[in-house]
């Protein structure tokens, strides 16, 4: 008859204790192997494998059932999704086709908090001597650094569970138009009317002054002549003298859509309009032999009603734009049953950096 094999309590406990070893020793290597082939995928993306479908994949499992396995490392500290890196490009180019003022100002992407930046204040001097005259002192260039923090903004999209488990649905495209639709209306407020407090500090709350007093942190301003109404084209030749040479290329008028109907009633000496609508789709009409850019961001032109209701600005010299490169997504299937809601952070600074680069027309007497 065959022997029976006896374990004792104490060999017993010494194998399971080995089996589980074995079993976790398996589950470690297996996760170093998912986690290193990640890496491995996202740096032959960086060079010649195009690796869009796996992040665009990524993002649609995280918002369909949320983050399931630790081998997609795609999950910060906090919980959130880091938004692939296509689906972040895809949302600065909407942004930017808005027509906001990040598509007209320059843009920088950063890590940290915030960027220093050294501003030639003042300008050196110069001037003219005999050999023999005497040498006298002359200003020297004034530097200084202009800080610019980021602050974060946020939208907050939600959908149906039904329509996340719809396969038919383009998940992708819906956040995309949803978050570019909502962060483009909270940036280009803040970049127009921002206190500089928690949002990007706004051209307009900036001190206006006359032609000609303007220093560094205030703006200067033509006045119309009538509170709420432009009657004269002669304001607008009087902005584009005031503005130096070397800024007047790229320079554009930001007008709020209710200046643009007395725009256009403008007329020259020999009768003719001075607007000049343009006779090409996505091609901006002129004024004056520079674009017209329509903001709803800018004070309306309302008769009888001081405001600046137009400016002339070359946004690529005068107002820098920053962005932390991380963007957040957080999924929430809990506040809002039988919704879905997506909540997502970008943090976006933006200040003036030359003065000089804006004038204001004041719709005032």
């Amino acid at each position: 008859m065959p022997t029976q094999t006896t374990y004792d309590q104490n060999e017993f406990i010494n194998d399971l204790s080995d089996i589980k070893t074995s079993v976790a020793d398996f589950h470690d290597r297996q996760e170093k192997k998912l986690n290193q082939l990640w890496t491995a995928v996202g740096r032959m993306g960086e060079s010649k494998m195009d690796t869009t479908t796996v992040e665009d994949d990524a993002l649609r499992g995280f918002m369909r059932s949320g983050l399931q396995t630790k081998g997609l490392s795609s999950q910060d500290e906090t919980g959130a999704f880091l938004v692939a890196r296509p689906v972040q490009d895809h949302i600065q180019q909407r942004l930017m086709l808005n027509g906001g003022i990040r598509s007209l100002a320059r843009s920088t992407s950063i890590s940290t908090d915030a960027i220093e930046l050294l501003i030639d204040k003042k300008s050196g001097d110069a001037g003219w001597v005999s050999e023999t005259g005497d040498r006298n002192e002359t200003a020297v260039p004034e530097l200084f650094k202009h800080k610019i923090s980021v602050h974060e903004m946020y939208a907050k999209p939600r959908i149906s569970q039904k329509m996340l488990d719809d396969a038919a649905i383009d998940i992708e495209s819906w956040l995309i138009d949803k978050v570019s639709h909502k962060m483009h209306q909270l940036e280009n407020t803040s970049f127009v009317h921002g206190d500089g407090v928690g949002k990007p500090k706004g051209f307009l709350t900036y001190p206006k002054v006359a032609v000609g007093n303007g220093e560094w942190g205030v703006i200067e301003s033509v006045k119309t002549g009538f509170d709420g109404i432009i009657q004269s084209i002669d304001v607008l030749f009087d902005v584009i003298e005031s503005m130096k040479p070397e800024l007047l290329d790229g320079a554009v008028w930001y007008v709020a859509r209710s200046a643009v109907t007395q725009l256009r009633r403008l007329k020259t000496q020999d009768g003719l309009p001075i607007w000049q609508p343009s006779l090409l789709a996505k091609e901006p009409d002129m004024l004056l032999g520079y674009p017209v850019v329509l903001s709803d961001d800018m004070p309306p032109a309302r008769e009888g009603e001081p405001s600046t209701s137009m400016v002339f600005a070359n946004f690529k010299r005068g107002y820098q734009v920053i962005d932390r490169h991380e963007m957040r997504l957080l999924r929430d299937p809990y506040s809002s049953k039988p919704f879905v809601e997506f909540y997502a952070t970008k943090r976006v600074g933006g200040d003036v950096i030359d003065f000089d680069a804006f004038k204001a027309i004041s719709f005032s007497a």
